[in-house]
């Protein structure tokens, strides 16, 4: 197995969902994004919203003397970078980095 197919067993149906409205996004170039692409960021903003308020809640235990792992926070923070640059690719339709 591939690892590109070890990834797709991974994902979910709103991640394939996802990816297609991504691919689509990029074929289609420049202008605002179509329904099916907004449709799309609808779940992302929800990850991201969700991971956002994770973060903040870790902060805040932090206060509170509960320790937070390093794994835990690099997880959380590669989790989020992954859904803005999802939102980013669906509403450009480019990639962030010029790549």
């Amino acid at each position: 197995m591939s690892g590109e197919e070890a990834v797709l067993d991974r994902t979910t149906d709103e991640d394939v969902e996802v990816l297609a409205a991504i691919a689509a996004r990029t074929a289609a170039g420049g202008g605002y994004p179509d329904e099916e692409a907004v449709r799309a960021m609808e779940e992302t903003v929800s990850r991201l919203l969700g991971g956002a308020l994770m973060l903040r809640d870790a902060v805040m235990a932090t206060r509170n003397r509960v320790e937070i792992t390093g794994r835990a926070l690099e997880f959380l923070a590669g989790s989020l970078a992954r859904e803005a640059e999802r939102l980013f690719r669906l509403y450009h339709g480019r990639d962030p980095y010029g790549r």
